[in-house]
């Protein structure tokens, strides 16, 4: 039971870590119209290498997620991993950007109903 939680702790905790670090190092595609189809997309991995493995650490927190369905329901299952990825993104971002933590955008979240 501790360990199905914690699970669904560490999808939460991947999912929200590498949503913001593939935001912060992703390498701008229209930076190299210049170049031709093949080239663009050499280059286009040389320089994302790192959105690149943050993108494969994501999917693999996503077997994780499809794994715990078979022990925890789907509505508490995605409760804590969306509402813990999406906590763990503001402190990413929080801690990064150095700016101080802004309890409003939390209480936006779960009080304004169009957000």
């Amino acid at each position: 039971m501790i360990f199905d939680y914690s699970l669904l702790l560490l999808v939460g905790f991947i999912w929200g870590s590498t949503n913001y670090l593939i935001e912060i190092h992703y390498y701008d595609y229209d930076k190299f119209k210049e170049y031709e189809f093949p080239m663009k997309i050499i280059i286009f991995i040389r320089y994302n290498y790192l959105p690149l493995l943050f993108f494969i650490m994501n999917q693999s927190a996503s077997i994780l997620f499809a794994l715990s369905l078979k022990t925890i329901s789907l509505t508490l299952t995605v409760i804590v991993t969306n509402s813990f990825s999406f906590l763990i993104t503001m402190l990413f971002e929080n801690f990064h950007k150095k700016k101080k933590f802004d309890t409003s955008k939390v209480l936006l979240f779960f009080f304004y109903k169009d957000f």
